[in-house]
């Protein structure tokens, strides 16, 4: 007794595939974009706390911006200082300079003057290019300091790959990271 034979569905899963890919391709790189932008958020978040611990600590803006420079370049290569140790013999300060377009701006808020010298005004480091304006709550007391970080992410290593399927999607190369961390004087 033979069987009938089963008619074969080849042709019907290969259009099904076809016209599936381009949405599932759209998917994953929405999937990756969105992943990235997230740690890069992290990133920052992480380097606006480390910052502010600085600045509790009585630290001017340059340690405040080498601290954030020590967390941001280590994790995704975002530089935001140089530091340059001149020669001599020890102890000798480092010298601590803003990196020209990086992108990266540091807004350090004193709440009053302190025992470090710095008044009860806001100091700022970085890019001049980005704009950095530190949230107005909550208002910073006399026994406080606030470190906010603005990164421009269309100069980061944040893929816009969504934008090169069709410029409706979402497009970060005009988007800025705003990310502020408050702490108490030491």
């Amino acid at each position: 007794m033979k069987f009938p034979r089963q008619p074969t569905r080849n042709a019907s899963v290969t259009l099904e595939f076809i016209l599936v890919l381009p949405l599932l391709v759209v998917i994953l790189f929405a999937v990756a974009q969105f992943t990235v932008a997230l740690l890069i958020r992290q990133a920052v978040t992480h380097a606006a706390i480390v910052g502010a611990r600085e600045a509790g600590k009585g630290e001017g803006i340059e340690e405040v911006a080498r601290a954030v420079d020590g967390v941001l370049d280590g994790a995704h290569g975002i530089d935001v200082a140089t530091v340059t140790v001149p020669p001599g013999t020890p102890p000798v300060s480092a010298l601590v300079d803003a990196v020209a377009d990086s992108g990266v701006r540091i807004v350090l808020e004193v709440g009053q003057p302190d025992a470090g010298g710095r008044n009860a005004s806001a100091y700022s480091f970085g890019d001049t290019n980005v704009i950095c304006i530190p949230p107005d709550v909550p208002v910073v007391q006399s026994d406080e300091v606030r470190v906010t970080i603005c990164i421009d992410l269309g100069r980061h290593p944040m893929g816009n790959w969504l934008f090169r399927f069709n410029p409706g999607y979402v497009d970060f190369s005009n988007r800025r990271i705003t990310v502020s961390s408050l702490v108490k004087k030491e």
